[in-house]
């Protein structure tokens, strides 16, 4: 699926929905987190995704890391 996060455009931002996998680049290993069923009011989504401590929840757009992967499960 894409990894690219486009604001503005309708049919890209679709594409990202609540429980999609993502995958980001981060250092020596890759960082996974989960597409939020909650948006900025442009649409953007957020993620959830663990931080030490607890787990957060952020912009998809505020990971300074490259998206690797973005996956969904069919049932």
């Amino acid at each position: 699926m894409t990894t690219a996060v486009k604001k503005g455009d309708i049919d890209n931002l679709e594409q990202w929905q609540p429980g999609d996998i993502v995958v980001f680049l981060g250092g020596d290993f890759d960082h996974v987190g989960i597409v939020s069923d909650k948006r900025t009011k442009d649409g953007i989504p957020y993620i959830i995704h663990n931080t030490y401590p607890f787990a957060s929840e952020i912009k998809l757009t505020s990971f300074k890391s490259p998206i690797t992967g973005h996956f969904r499960w069919k049932f």
